[in-house]
Parts: C-alpha cells; sequence; structure tokens
C-alpha cells in the first residue's frame, strides 16, 4: 500500500469561488505544509449572478453560464 500524507484535507462547496472566498488561504496553508488537500465544487456555477462577459449558454437554461470559464479555473488551481 502506498504511503499517505499524513495530514488530509477535504474541502466541499456549494458554488465555484467560494473555496477563495472562504478559506482559500487554510487550503494553501496546508498544502504547503504537505497536507493532501482535496476541493469538491458540487456546482458549476449555471445560476450564479456574476458571469463573464461572453460566456457560453447553458445547455440547461439558455442562459450565460459561467460553468465552462469556471470549469477552467477550477482546474487550474
Amino acid at each position: 500500500m502506498k504511503d499517505l500524507p499524513a495530514r488530509r484535507l477535504l474541502l466541499v462547496h456549494a458554488h465555484p469561488d467560494d473555496e477563495s472566498i472562504n478559506n482559500g488561504a487554510t487550503m494553501a496553508k496546508y498544502a504547503a505544509e504537505g497536507a493532501h488537500v482535496t476541493l469538491v465544487t458540487c456546482t458549476l456555477g449555471e445560476e450564479g449572478e456574476v458571469i463573464p462577459p461572453r460566456s457560453p449558454a447553458s445547455p440547461r437554461t439558455g442562459t450565460t453560464c459561467w460553468a465552462p470559464t469556471g470549469s477552467g479555473e477550477l482546474a487550474a488551481a
């Protein structure tokens, strides 16, 4: 069995950017100390009010959607 880090941190948030607003510094601190940090974001922000200009339409609602932008940002982070 492979060795796991001594400390693990699981964060579950409803919306994209919640981790930045609520506890991004905490995640960075523990990651820098060698902890395995996992972030779960439960939605893609499809119903959000803060949407970048020129965002594509949501396939579900037909309205402008943050999801593709948010997915890319989360993957890059």
